[in-house]
């Protein structure tokens, strides 16, 4: 399993924000609003609609489906652009330890 994979599957949603901000040095803003998208699904997810709006990000079923197709959309264009830039070319962004290097030393 790759570092990516552990990272993924062992990090608490409380950690992506700053995960997020130093991959964002990386690779740009998208990392940050695919999290936003991510964790406000977690969140409506986990504590429901709110119709009043108030103590939730979604009032109705139809924002939670946008939303949804907004990530999967945007995380596709940006899978494929990561994988134009994890070319040959590139070859320090294609070493995991590269990666983990920078989250340690940032968080």
């Amino acid at each position: 399993m790759e570092m990516a994979d552990w990272l993924i599957a062992l990090m608490p949603t409380g950690r992506m924000w700053e995960v997020a901000r130093v991959l964002r040095r990386i690779y740009g803003d998208v990392v940050v609003l695919l999290t936003a998208l991510a964790l406000n699904l977690h969140e409506v997810q986990y504590n429901g609609l709110d119709e009043s709006g108030v103590l939730s990000k979604y009032s109705t079923l139809q924002q939670v489906k946008e939303d949804i197709k907004e990530l999967a959309q945007r995380t596709a264009q940006f899978t494929e652009t990561l994988k134009q830039r994890l070319n040959p070319k590139h070859p320090s962004l294609t070493q995991p330890a590269s990666l983990s290097a920078l989250l340690t030393a940032s968080l």
